[in-house]
């Protein structure tokens, strides 16, 4: 049990570290605004952090999984160091063609399936972090802010 475990987080730890020594090499430093805490009930209730950069909400690989409307297993997640690219697909990809995400640094805009989206790709030591809120509405998921407790918190629009 422990090794089936083990065997299915040792490859997306060893490709989560290529990335961000990738990444390191080549990121310059950026200023990050407090962390900001979200909550997501979207699949499953989760709590995480993710980073205020612009007045906007950012969240890494990690954090995006727990608030997309689909399952990513270990080997739905890539990294093409050519491009400079990280690549998403979900449960139920190829049936649902918009279980797909494609993020590449420097561009100012992302793929969600065969949709174009707009929102700066950020890399923060070494990490990659996406846009929160166009990824959201893209997924028709309610993103609510909190100023009071500055907190987010992401569920389905029902």
């Amino acid at each position: 049990m422990i090794i089936k475990k083990l065997s299915s987080w040792i490859p997306l730890t060893l490709l989560t570290f290529g990335l961000a020594m990738s990444l390191s090499q080549n990121a310059a430093a950026k200023e990050v605004k407090p962390f900001v805490k979200i909550t997501s009930s979207v699949l499953e209730d989760s709590s995480f952090y993710g980073v205020i950069i612009d007045n906007r909400t950012y969240v890494n690989l990690e954090g995006l999984k727990k608030c997309l409307p689909f399952y990513v297993l270990d080997k739905g997640v890539g990294w093409e160091e050519k491009s400079k690219t990280l690549w998403v697909y979900g449960i139920p990809y190829p049936d649902d063609p918009n279980a797909y995400l494609r993020f590449t640094i420097g561009a100012s805009e992302f793929r969600a399936g065969d949709h174009i989206l707009e929102g700066d790709i950020e890399v923060i030591d070494g990490h990659i972090y996406m846009p929160l809120r166009p990824i959201m509405e893209f997924y028709n998921l309610d993103i609510k802010w909190d100023e009071k407790d500055k907190q987010v918190t992401i569920d389905n629009d029902d």
